[in-house]
């Protein structure tokens, strides 16, 4: 009769083992160096008007919205 709570316990443990292991991999260290290079980011998008506009413009904060179309 006890068999059901032993096997309860071991799987709760082995869930709670996983997840510490889960958590503790997501906050190890980051290898990136933080160098940051805006010509990575360079986007540029077409407005209503058909121009090219730059979506990520050094020391602007704005939030563009860009809809490819609806079906």
């Amino acid at each position: 009769m006890g068999g059901g709570t032993k096997m309860k316990q071991l799987l709760f443990g082995t869930i709670l083992t996983m997840s510490v292991v889960f958590l503790l991999a997501a906050c190890g260290t980051n290898e990136e160096s933080g160098d940051y290079n805006p010509g990575d980011y360079d986007m540029t998008l077409v407005n209503t008007d058909f121009e090219e506009t730059e979506v990520l413009q050094e020391g602007e904060k704005a939030l563009y919205l860009y809809f490819t179309g609806v079906d």
